[in-house]
């Protein structure tokens, strides 16, 4: 068997004699060819595999010997190569496996060309994007910024124009003219849904002001430059904030009690906790804190963090802290129990995230129940109760700086991201724990 000893000897009988010198490498396996170590008087030693084909010696160029392996390969790694050669050569038809090595390279280059050639297409194809395309790219952008935006954004564009409008939705988008969007709407509004046709309007047009800033804005992604948009074809449409309505409906305290009540009879744990903590805590937005994973839960600081992306945020989601009132702990355990990971915590199995649709119909029924049994006034939402907890705060003096930290709204300013670095988690504590009697003493 050859050896690292045996080749440098070689190398250097090659040297001192100036001549060729080889050796094989001996296997004892007749017919499955040798590997071969060729010495030449400059001292360039390489590997062979050699092996009889049809009653004739062929030899294939395996690599340069190298014993650490770096520059070449060592004994060990051209073996293995060796060892692989012979296989493909048994696999080769007629046992040509120069023929067979030949046909394979030349299939990697076919393979090769195809695949530029794909790319070149994706990115002509690309370069005439389509309406649809761009729509996409804004909503993928959301999402890679967390944004809880991109799921309405991605469900009002496939519902009110891929759908309804594959031709305009086919068109290049910097193509696509004013008076086609204005269409758009104009169905929407003549449907009764204008509130979604004024969020719309403004997804458009988000969508191609990403595209134009994509030029000169690095955090933009580069597949948003490629539509060629030159100007933005919602500017000139009005914002329709007429249809933006402010919703103004509170609970009050009688309607409150029932409210509690139906929720501590809900049938499921993960969204009877997830409600009764909503509320316990201020009144959180349900879709942020069902996205609060058990390592958020500090039980010796007892608190509880909230991821918030809502705004124009760069440096991703602001953190949210608050207190955990005695009631929100124990709330809290029983879903610990269910799961031994650090998953999200609103959740069986820590995986599965609870929908945001579960949560909405779950108050859409309790509503229900208490209109038919005379407890509301009149309908209320699940953003209803958020704001009747910051109404209430109000009403028991608590100050519009707390309750802004309390709900995280309203901190997006120069002096709080730059120079008020005071957490409030004392007022924080208080007013929860207040409200917690509140509430405890309704229940």
């Amino acid at each position: 068997m050859l050896t690292d000893k045996a080749i440098e000897k070689l190398r250097n009988e090659a040297k001192r004699q100036k001549t060729t010198k080889q050796i094989a490498d001996n296997n004892d396996k007749r017919g499955t060819g040798r590997l071969l170590v060729r010495a030449q008087p400059s001292g360039n030693t390489r590997f062979w595999f050699r092996y009889l084909n049809a009653n004739k010696w062929t030899q294939i160029d395996v690599g340069l010997y190298d014993n650490k392996g770096l520059s070449g390969l060592s004994l060990a790694q051209a073996r293995l190569k060796v060892k692989e050669l012979a296989g493909l050569r048994m696999a080769a038809q007629d046992g040509d496996l120069k023929s067979h090595l030949k046909k394979t390279e030349l299939a990697k280059k076919e393979e090769e060309i195809r695949r530029l050639k794909a790319a070149e297409d994706e990115i002509k194809q690309a370069k005439e994007g389509t309406f649809r395309r761009l729509l996409e790219t804004y909503v993928e952008h959301l999402e890679q910024q967390g944004k809880s935006s991109a799921r309405d954004a991605r469900n009002l564009f496939r519902k009110n124009v891929f759908d309804a409008w594959p031709d305009l939705s086919n068109k290049k988008a910097a193509k696509v003219e004013v008076g086609e969007i204005v269409d758009v709407l104009r169905m929407m509004i003549n449907r009764g849904v204008e509130r979604n046709a004024a969020k719309l309007r403004t997804f458009i047009r988000a969508a191609y002001a990403l595209s134009m800033r994509a030029v000169n804005d690095p955090t933009v992604p580069a597949s948003a430059q490629i539509f060629n948009i030159t100007q933005n074809p919602v500017a000139s449409i009005p914002a329709l904030s007429q249809f933006n309505k402010t919703r103004e409906r509170t609970l009050d305290a009688d309607e409150l009690k029932h409210y509690l009540r139906r929720i501590a009879k809900l049938p499921s744990l993960v969204t009877r906790t997830l409600l009764l903590s909503a509320l316990y805590l201020g009144g959180q937005r349900s879709a942020q804190l069902a996205r609060v994973k058990t390592v958020d839960l500090d039980f010796f600081a007892l608190t509880i963090l909230i991821l918030d992306p809502k705004g124009k945020r760069t440096s991703g989601p602001r953190q949210h802290s608050l207190p955990l009132t005695t009631t929100v702990a124990e709330l809290l355990k029983p879903l610990l129990q269910l799961k031994n990971d650090d998953g999200y915590l609103f959740s069986s199995d820590g995986k599965s995230l609870i929908r945001a649709e579960t949560v909405s119909k779950a108050v859409q029924g309790i509503c229900k129940e208490m209109l038919e049994a005379g407890e509301a006034r009149s309908e209320f939402q699940m953003r209803d109760i958020r704001r009747t907890c910051e109404t209430m705060f109000a009403a028991r003096g608590v100050s519009q700086e707390v309750r802004a930290q309390i709900q995280s709204h309203g901190l997006g300013g120069v002096q709080n991201r730059h120079y008020d670095r005071h957490k409030y988690m004392e007022e924080k504590r208080d007013v929860l724990q207040k409200w917690e009697m509140t509430l405890n003493a309704l229940l």
